[in-house]
């Protein structure tokens, strides 16, 4: 079996202040069919969307916006459901597979939108190993940061004695430590090699 590396990041310390908040070129998505109007600029509620999408969400052609939750979860769920709604115009519709739940954001105009904006990865969009975080988050403030941070550790993230975040994309992984020191978080990273894992789609990879 090959192995995969594995990044975990671990949190202490206080935040500090400062940063800008950056827009976006919407293109044409801006203004969609049936009166919808997706989000123009980089907001604390798209960039935690984008967090959370970015540890357990996928973008099917033709078909939406997709993010997969624990089924037991239940909280985190109706919180995303509603997020989604607020952000988008649309109510997702939901695959039960057994210990998770797939939330859909229907619409071939989110896909779109998302690959406008360059959220969609290079391996088809559903590899983790690619994940990234976006440019406009990079760029934003502090608020923008924390909550994209917020939605990814919802989605990859185990807190106990100390907060922890895995992922197998070594870009993502460079980039939030870099969110962190702007921000004046102490972390330690560590590579770990992992035989097997569940990836974002319910499934069994190694």
């Amino acid at each position: 079996v090959e192995l995969d590396p594995v990044a975990r990041i671990l949190l202490g310390g206080k935040p500090a202040e400062g940063g800008k908040r950056r827009g976006f070129d919407t293109g044409e998505s801006e203004n969609d069919h049936e009166g919808r109007c997706l989000p123009g600029e980089m907001t604390p509620e798209l960039a935690e969307f984008l967090g959370y999408f970015a540890g357990d969400g996928y973008v099917d052609e033709g078909v939406g916006v997709t993010l997969v939750v624990e089924s037991e979860a239940d909280e985190l769920d109706s919180h995303l459901r509603e997020l989604g709604e607020r952000l988008f115009g649309v109510s997702p519709t939901v695959e039960d597979r057994g210990t998770r739940h797939v939330l859909i954001f229907g619409g071939c105009h989110l896909p779109r939108y998302f690959e406008d904006n360059g959220w969609t990865r290079d391996d088809g969009n559903r590899g983790a190993a690619s994940a990234f975080v976006p440019g406009a988050v990079l760029a934003g403030d502090e608020t923008v940061a924390k909550s994209f941070l917020r939605g990814l550790f919802e989605a990859n993230g185990t807190a106990s004695r100390r907060v922890e975040l895995s992922t197998v994309s070594s870009t993502l992984a460079d980039q939030v430590q870099t969110l962190l020191l702007s921000m004046g978080c102490v972390f330690v990273r560590e590579s770990l090699d992992v035989e097997e894992r569940d990836d974002q789609h319910g499934e069994r990879t190694g």
